[in-house]
């Protein structure tokens, strides 16, 4: 979808990283476009857009070195723990506890089932 954007340069970004890239500056190239995409957004929009960067800097950095290198793990360290492919944290969040069952609602009423 966002190959079809209306923004042109989220759109080229978008085809160069469904064209994919193999070598090591190929990939640190295209992490380096989602990074600097990502540092003109805010909150959520930045840490995913980050982690699509990360997703890149990942699959560059065994075959980097100097000051790509060190630029990549700085960048990698700053988002934070990253361990899946997709650019999301795998770690789980239990969100029944954030939820205010009088607050969170649209329309209508919370149902507590219990579920095997």
């Amino acid at each position: 979808m966002l190959a079809l954007s209306s923004d042109e340069k989220l759109k080229a970004l978008a085809k160069r990283d469904i064209e994919g890239a193999t070598s090591s500056n190929e990939q640190a190239t295209l992490g380096d476009g989602w990074w600097t995409l990502a540092e003109k957004q805010e909150g959520m929009a930045k840490k995913q857009i980050q982690g699509r960067a990360a997703h890149w800097y990942k699959q560059a950095l065994p075959g980097l070195s100097g000051l790509v290198k060190d630029k990549v793990e700085k960048r990698l360290t700053s988002v934070g723990p990253i361990t899946r492919d997709d650019g999301f944290s795998s770690g789980v969040v239990e969100i029944l506890p954030r939820i205010d069952l009088e607050r969170d609602r649209v329309v209508g009423g919370w149902e507590k089932r219990l579920t095997e």
